[in-house]
């Protein structure tokens, strides 16, 4: 029986999620209903003669379990073989616990567009329930704008064999949390799915969006715009003309607006931020700001770095 890719997915996100994410929050008998009734939206492929067990709590069971640490389909089994009586009545088992083969039978046929869908809707309206509860009195609150990054990852799992998996998902910046995410074929690339997965968000009104320069095409920022939102995007040379407008902008009269000092990839760096408003666009439709970001290394690591070829470009 192979094993679920879902570990690859906890690794990669471990190192991602904020400290107060990782801490543990109660989850209320109101929050499992919630959950089966999301779930309960996915269409069964089951046929009815012979179903034993209800669709929606073999799917239950395979999210608390992937949740609570399940790396395998076996794992999911063994994880529902152990729970107590309350819980099983909780997750809407009333007699028998499915077995590895039968969860494993159900989460090959079902249909992940839907799934994906479901369980977004709900951890979306937990975290609506958990920011609504932690708010400040309105004299103490301050407008802070949302923030989404659409970007896609290959799974490590999966990355060698004959039908490797890349997702593109929705990541909240500040919650560390995936709220929507869709599969790419491999017969496809991300730029067709980026309105696809963005349509599981209901509202995207003033919510900047930030993604790389594979996504820095026109059609993204006329949906965006037709949505509400903004579009913060890295622009490269897959669009040479908005690309040479953009480094001929006489950023040398532009005032700093951020300076940060870092190491990263064996190198001191220090980077500089100038934003500029180009009120007649630069070729990109909607756009109002450009900002340019200027990295710097100590002379001595520069000089190195020339001898090996390696310097960064100073644009």
């Amino acid at each position: 029986m192979p094993s679920s890719p879902v570990a690859a997915v906890v690794d990669e996100l471990a190192a991602q999620l904020p400290d107060r994410i990782n801490q543990p929050r109660l989850i209320t008998e109101g929050d499992q209903t919630a959950l089966l009734e999301a779930l309960a939206r996915v269409p069964d492929p089951r046929r009815r003669r012979g179903v034993r067990y209800r669709f929606a709590a073999v799917l239950a069971i395979a999210v608390c379990a992937m949740v609570s640490g399940a790396r395998s389909f076996a794992a999911i089994g063994e994880w529902a073989a152990d729970l107590p009586a309350d819980t099983r009545a909780g997750l809407g088992l009333t007699g028998r616990v499915p077995g590895p083969v039968t969860i494993w039978r159900v989460l090959v046929r079902v249909d992940r567009a839907a799934l994906e869908t479901a369980i977004g809707a709900w951890i979306q309206a937990r975290l609506d329930t958990v920011d609504t509860a932690g708010h400040q009195p309105p004299q103490r609150r301050r407008r802070v704008r949302r923030v989404l990054a659409v970007d896609g990852k290959a799974m490590r799992a999966t990355r060698h064999g004959a039908h490797p998996v890349h997702l593109l998902g929705v990541l909240d910046h500040a919650r560390g949390v995936v709220l929507a995410q869709v599969d790419v074929d491999e017969k496809t690339n991300e730029i067709p799915l980026f309105s696809t997965v963005l349509e599981q968000i209901p509202d995207l009104t003033d919510v900047l969006i930030t993604v790389d320069a594979m996504h820095a095409q026109t059609a993204h920022a006329d949906y965006l715009h037709a949505r509400g939102a903004h579009l913060l995007v890295t622009v490269k040379r897959n669009q040479p003309t908005v690309h040479t407008r953009l480094t001929t902008l006489p950023w040398k009269d532009v005032p700093v607006g951020h300076t940060t000092t870092g190491r990263g990839h064996g190198r001191i760096e220090t980077r500089t931020l100038k934003a500029v408003t180009v009120p007649a666009g630069p070729g990109f439709p909607h756009a109002a700001q450009a900002i340019g970001d200027h990295p710097h290394l100590p002379s001595d690591q520069h000089e190195q770095e020339e001898d090996r070829g390696q310097a960064p470009p100073a644009t």
